[in-house]
C-alpha cells in the first residue's frame, strides 16, 4: 500500500492562502505564492522592510488596482511551525486590505521621513490585527 504523500511546507502556506483569502473577504484578489532563494534573488531582503533590524519573512508585491498580489516566501519561514507560518500568510494578506490607505499617502506625500514613520506604524498595525484575528479563528475553530 502506497504512503500517503507528506505535504510540503511550500504547499501547506499556498493552502494557507487560500484559506484566508476567504476568512477576510479577499476572495477577488488573485494571489501567487512564490519561494525566494535569497541566494539568487537579486534585491536585499531588508529593502521591503519599513524597519532594517527587522528580519523580513515574507514580503507581498502588490499590483495596485488590478487586485493581484504576489507573495514571496523566504528560506527560513520553511522551516517554522505550521502556526508561525499561518500568521505570516495573515500578516502579509492583511496588507492586501489595507493598501489603499497606503497606497494613497504614497501618492500625496511620496517617500521620505514621514512615509518611513507611517510605514512603521502600519506594520506594527498589520501585526496586531493578524494576530488577533488569529487568536479568533483558532477561538471559534474556523
Amino acid at each position: 500500500m502506497a504512503r500517503p504523500r507528506t505535504e510540503t511546507p511550500l504547499e501547506r502556506i499556498v493552502q494557507f492562502v487560500k484559506r484566508w483569502l476567504i476568512i477576510l473577504g479577499l476572495t477577488e484578489w488573485d494571489v501567487e505564492v512564490e519561494f525566494v532563494d535569497e541566494d539568487t534573488d537579486s534585491g536585499d531582503v531588508t529593502d521591503f522592510s519599513p524597519d532594517p533590524t527587522k528580519v523580513v519573512l515574507m514580503c507581498t508585491d502588490i499590483a495596485r488596482g488590478y487586485k493581484r498580489a504576489t507573495i514571496s516566501i523566504y528560506p527560513r519561514v520553511l522551516g517554522f511551525s505550521p502556526a508561525k507560518q499561518e500568521q505570516c500568510v495573515v500578516h502579509e494578506l492583511v496588507h492586501l486590505v489595507v493598501e489603499p490607505l497606503d497606497d494613497l499617502l504614497l501618492r500625496q506625500i511620496g517617500t521620505g521621513e514621514v512615509f518611513g514613520e507611517w510605514r512603521r506604524l502600519l506594520e506594527g498595525t498589520v501585526d496586531h490585527i493578524s494576530n488577533r484575528l488569529m487568536e479568533v479563528c483558532r477561538a471559534y475553530r474556523t
